[in-house]
């Protein structure tokens, strides 16, 4: 059985065997001819790495030999017949390319002269009147002649790289680079669009790129804005303002104003509104531009719940230039209004517990209070607060500190809550806050600061009085018995400064007087009988004992 089987196989390849050789039969040595190629570059110098081509006047490829090593080389066997070849270098660079007559038995050696391909290359400026300069190119730039064009605007190239220069006046002139053997050059049918720039068109570049790189978080719809120093902060700041003053037009063209440094204003002109579904939606911005804040909805908010996303594509226009652009929006939602903004600052800092800091009670203000002028919540919005107080000399409105009067006091307090226009340094940035200066919110506290308690000294109508002589500490003092009501009363004589010797030679006089009274007094009161000699008898020990009082004081001076 094996045996048979292998009996089979053998047949069958032989037979395979028979029917290749019956479908390509070499042709009889005596019916080819070897032939070789020589091939030159355009340079003169010989190449071997050029591809070379051999064709049957079929259209048939032929097969080159190959060396010993397994490469092609420029060697044929062919056989009788005719024949054309096409040689290349460098991607089509050099070409050449002809035809030849094999006959049977007759080698032949046949030399290639390779030429550099030519180029027909076209320009289509803007302006069309602009002026092309094209050379030769080097490592050290232009070079050479200029290449000029012929009667139909070509310029023929070869093989190379090359500078053109294309310029106008009013208009930024272009120069660049391309090698002629460029795969974009060929699939654009070696025509080369060159459009100038005049100085709007420029500017319209740049607000073109300025609109691209805020689109990633979006140009906040706010009535006045600040770029900030921290990027992390934010580039603006929000207002969130009920007022329907604002346009996306003008909002874009404030931004663009800021960020393209130019003569010449930028302006814009919406063209489409589209909402975060690609859709057009002119619910929260109409088509002039008009913002509408309460339009926006909870369903409308973007992925950080501050507003609505719109995509808004405008066309931009500087002097007689204009450029498509597109930009992504961020119209806020309506929460507050700036008076009611105002008002819950105001509210805020005028919190009783914040201000009685380490007090415990309103009625009771011994201790320092706070006195909020900003709060992080509200100074984002440009939003600062002012102290007064009606008792300053009590609580001070400026550093709360408490200084307490003798008596109780009952201190108001009052806030105001406003906008400003002052540069915050911390932040970095000025706000602008327009007509939003004149608005303000006022609150106020009571609080009452106990009083020290100590009595106030007594205060004399008249002017200054006398001091009073010392009591003598040796002796027992007298009561002072009451003044007789029928005893005439002398008036009173304003005191003038003395010295201490006439203050003691008049306090001499004074008892000298005092006791001639007393005498006088006991001389006319017998009724009073030994009451009325007592009586005298005390006033005079009184005035006695004042006046040894007094002369002791001036010996001691």
């Amino acid at each position: 059985m094996k045996k048979h089987m292998t009996r089979s196989l053998c047949c069958l390849l032989a037979l395979l065997l028979c029917l290749g050789s019956a479908i390509y039969t070499p042709a009889a040595q005596d019916d080819q001819a070897q032939v070789s190629f020589t091939v030159t570059l355009a340079t003169g110098k010989a190449t071997d790495y050029a591809t070379l081509k051999v064709q049957d006047k079929d259209g048939k490829t032929m097969p080159c030999q190959e060396d010993e090593y397994g490469y092609d080389t420029y060697d044929y066997l062919l056989p009788a017949g005719d024949y054309t070849y096409t040689a290349t270098y460098q991607s089509g660079s050099q070409t050449a390319s002809g035809s030849f007559t094999v006959t049977a038995g007759e080698s032949r050696q046949i030399p290639v002269q390779l030429t550099y391909t030519q180029y027909k290359v076209r320009f289509n400026t803007t302006p069309q009147n602009a002026t092309v300069a094209l050379y030769k190119n080097g490592a050290s730039g232009a070079y050479g002649d200029p290449i000029l064009p012929d009667e139909q605007g070509y310029y023929t190239i070869i093989f190379g790289q090359y500078r053109y220069t294309v310029s106008a006046e009013g208009y930024a002139p272009v120069s660049k680079t391309f090698n002629a053997t460029d795969t974009a050059l060929k699939n654009n049918n070696y025509v080369i669009t060159v459009k100038l720039e005049s100085p709007a068109d420029k500017l319209l570049t740049q607000a073109d790129n300025a609109l691209f790189n805020v689109s990633g978080d979006g140009l906040a719809m706010i009535e006045y804005s600040g770029v900030h120093s921290d990027p992390d902060f934010g580039h603006y700041a929000d207002i969130d303002s009920d007022y329907q003053d604002v346009n996306v037009q003008s909002a874009i063209e404030a931004y663009l104003a800021k960020k393209v440094k130019s003569d010449y204003p930028i302006t814009v002109t919406v063209d489409k509104v589209e909402n975060d579904e690609w859709d057009e939606d002119y619910t929260v911005i109409d088509k002039n531009g008009k913002i509408h804040y309460n339009a926006v909805t909870d369903d409308m908010l973007n992925f950080d719940e501050t507003g609505a996303e719109l995509t808004v594509s405008v066309t931009l226009t500087c002097l007689q230039s204009t450029k498509e652009s597109e930009v992504t929006v961020l119209v806020l939602m309506h929460t507050y209004s700036r008076q009611e903004r105002l008002d819950a600052a105001a509210k805020k800092a005028a919190d009783l517990q914040t201000l009685l800091g380490d007090n415990t009670a309103a009625d009771r203000v011994t201790e320092p209070v706070n006195l909020p002028t900003g709060d992080d919540d509200f100074s984002y919005y440009g939003i600062v607060t002012g102290w007064t107080s009606d008792h300053p000399e009590v609580i001070d409105p400026t550093t709360g500190a408490v200084t307490p009067a003798k008596a109780d006091t009952t201190v108001t307090l009052t806030v105001k809550a406003f906008y400003t226009a002052a540069q915050l340094e911390e932040a970095g940035f000025l706000f602008d806050p327009g007509p939003l200066g004149d608005n303000q919110s006022l609150q106020t506290v009571t609080l009452t600061v106990p009083g020290t308690g100590e009595p106030e000294p007594p205060t004399d109508p008249d002017g200054p009085t006398d001091p009073q002589p010392p009591r003598d500490p040796e002796g027992p003092t007298d009561p002072v018995q009451p003044a007789d009501p029928a005893a005439p009363t002398d008036p009173v004589a304003p005191t003038e400064p003395t010295t201490a010797k006439e203050t003691t030679t008049k306090q001499t006089e004074t008892t000298t007087k005092s006791a001639k009274a007393a005498k006088k007094s006991t001389a006319k009161s017998p009724s009073t009988g030994h009451t009325g000699a007592a009586a005298g008898a005390l006033l005079c020990g009184a005035a006695l004992l004042a006046l040894t009082a007094a002369k002791r004081k001036q010996t001691e001076k």
